[in-house]
């Protein structure tokens, strides 16, 4: 279901979909893109490697939509770039030459620097870093052609996202992540009622148990290559993807969560959950678990018309 209505969905909206590649090649002609025609593009197609890192430096302003701006700004972020792992480096006291590949520890380093975060002295560095870590190895594996644009990713998937940094107050961060949780309740809620319930009857706090998933938008559960595709509807502008992903995990693990008789054994088996299922699957899922509501609020005429009457 995932891939056709993707493709017929997408042609509803304006823009006729007869294959990704050349869709995604026009979406990049032209002197000033079109963001919202890149946005649609990340929601309703699967990105193919090749052009995942243009377009997602597009959506999150890594650079401008004006391509004649781009070997200027181009120039600039590696020199930024190079000024900040050195500086990183120094700092830090880390071994090696500056030329010495590109590690996610260095990345959330250069980031502390340039954000001029409270965290940037090592005594203040743990907590941010055990979110930010696996957001970094994410991105460092995902932009596998250029650590340049790995790094201004990585920052400014951050500034947008904001996975465990302290760019904002610790009370707003909690928020955040308490209404995440509080979503992840409502949908399990009516997709199994039975988790739910033994949720509610062991007393687990779903803040403590699942709030590591949103502060690293899963990276520290699932691996580069099963995030790509909930990041490019994450990037896309669909923030959602992200609780219904941490749904999909829970659905997969239910046999194990519902055989734990206590709030430590629940915890015990979401510290391991990765272990537990099938990563690709898990993430196929959440797409069509998202995807589902977008085809049920349309009209019996737009079903219709897209095939699904």
């Amino acid at each position: 279901m995932t891939k056709n209505f993707r493709k017929a969905y997408y042609s509803s909206l304006g823009v006729q979909v007869v294959e990704v590649k050349p869709s995604l090649e026009n979406a990049l002609q032209g002197d000033v893109l079109d963001l919202e025609r890149l946005n649609k593009l990340c929601l309703w197609v699967r990105i193919p490697h090749f052009y995942r890192q243009i377009v997602w430096k597009l959506l999150l302003g890594v650079v401008p939509l004006e391509k004649e701006t781009w070997t200027f700004v181009d120039e600039q972020r590696v020199a930024q770039f190079e000024a900040l792992k050195a500086a990183a480096l120094v700092v830090h006291r880390t071994r090696g030459p500056s030329t010495a590949d590109l590690t996610a520890n260095t990345m959330c380093q250069m980031l502390a620097i340039h954000l001029d975060a409270g965290w940037a002295d090592p005594a203040h560095m743990s907590e941010a870093l055990e979110n930010m870590l696996p957001v970094a190895q994410v991105l460092l594996e995902i932009c596998d052609t250029s650590e340049v644009d790995a790094y201004w990713i990585f920052e400014f998937f951050v500034r947008t996202y904001n996975p465990g940094v302290e760019v904002v107050s610790r009370g707003r961060e909690q928020i955040r992540i308490h209404i995440e949780t509080a979503s992840l309740k409502t949908l399990l809620k009516a997709h199994s009622p039975t988790l739910a319930a033994h949720v509610q009857t062991l007393r687990v706090d779903l803040d403590v148990a699942c709030g590591s998933w949103f502060r690293t938008c899963f990276a520290n559960v699932l691996p580069s290559h099963s995030l790509e595709g909930i990041w490019d509807i994450l990037i896309g502008g669909a923030p959602l993807i992200l609780t219904y992903l941490g749904l999909s995990l829970l659905l997969a693990s239910r046999r194990k969560l519902e055989g734990a008789r206590t709030a430590a054994d629940f915890l015990s088996v979401i510290a391991n959950i990765g272990r537990f299922v099938d990563v690709d699957a898990v993430a196929s899922t959440a797409i069509d678990l998202w995807e589902k509501p977008v085809l049920d609020s349309m009209t019996k005429e737009t079903r219709r018309l897209l095939g699904y009457a």
